[in-house]
């Protein structure tokens, strides 16, 4: 029993992180994707210029790592 709350426990904390990066991954797939003119723009120009700044680029890393949640109570 105790392992089983246990478990709920770790999916209720752990289960936000993986919805972040899913939707962060869903949303960079769409852009990728996408057909717009200005999306495209961005997304070969300005982007690879904007992600040489070191702080965008461990923004980004950390993101979609889902390392930018708050770390469980048992680490």
């Amino acid at each position: 029993m105790y392992k089983r709350q246990q478990l709920d426990r770790y999916t209720s904390l752990r289960h936000p992180v993986g919805e972040t990066v899913l939707k962060f991954t869903a949303q960079q797939t769409r852009q990728m994707l996408s057909r717009n003119a200005l999306s495209n723009l961005l997304l070969r120009a300005i982007m690879p210029v904007v992600m040489k700044l070191p702080f965008v680029h461990r923004k980004a890393l950390v993101t979609m790592t889902g390392l930018d949640t708050p770390q469980p109570e048992w680490l």
